[in-house]
């Protein structure tokens, strides 16, 4: 019970910091996480989606083929479990991101870009876009080369709403697969 009382007053620690945010404040995240807490903003679409009974509206296109369904039944956690492996935070990058505010008074938003240091790691940047204190959206560029195989993607998450990833994969030998999914979270509450 402590220990989850000492989470509930960390989270609502960052909370605070985040909402009186000017940019250094942006910056804060929890002791255990040296980067931004996309973790954090995943699992809590995940438990409000479930929660509300929430169903999807997914569009995918393959190679210029379009399809669209409405599915009444998603296990949120396997929706999402493509921006949870976007998550920064892992041990092993630790120190291998360059974090940099950049504020845009014209369009009044500011953004917390991370950019990687080495290209072995996959996730090439993490841009998270303000309106005030308030994420407007994350855009995610995630790349994998190798000899035989590469893979590059652009992921457009927006807390609450849904996520877009656009992305290409080429294989030695193989076609070059164009693949582009849209969901949107349409909750009944």
């Amino acid at each position: 019970m402590p220990e989850k009382i000492i989470k509930i007053i960390c989270f609502l620690l960052v909370v605070f910091f985040i909402t009186s945010c000017n940019e250094e404040e942006a910056k804060l995240i929890p002791a255990e996480k040296s980067y931004f807490d996309l973790e954090r903003l995943i699992l809590n679409d995940i438990k409000n989606n479930t929660r509300n009974n929430c169903i999807e509206e997914k569009t995918v296109y393959m190679n210029g083929v379009k399809e669209t369904r409405k599915n009444d039944s998603v296990n949120w956690q396997d929706e999402l479990k493509p921006l949870l492996e976007c998550d920064i935070n892992k041990k092993a990058w630790k120190g291998k991101f360059f974090a940099d505010t950049i504020p845009n008074e014209l369009m009044k938003v500011t953004t917390l870009q991370y950019r990687a240091l080495s290209d072995k790691v996959s996730v090439r940047s993490l841009s998270i876009i303000y309106t005030g204190s308030q994420i407007k959206k994350i855009i995610i560029v995630k790349k994998i080369d190798s000899f035989l195989f590469s893979t590059s993607q652009i992921i457009n998450y927006i807390p609450g709403i849904g996520f877009i990833i656009r992305g290409e994969q080429k294989a030695f030998l193989m076609n070059t697969y164009d693949l582009n999914v849209d969901v949107k979270y349409l909750c009944k509450n």
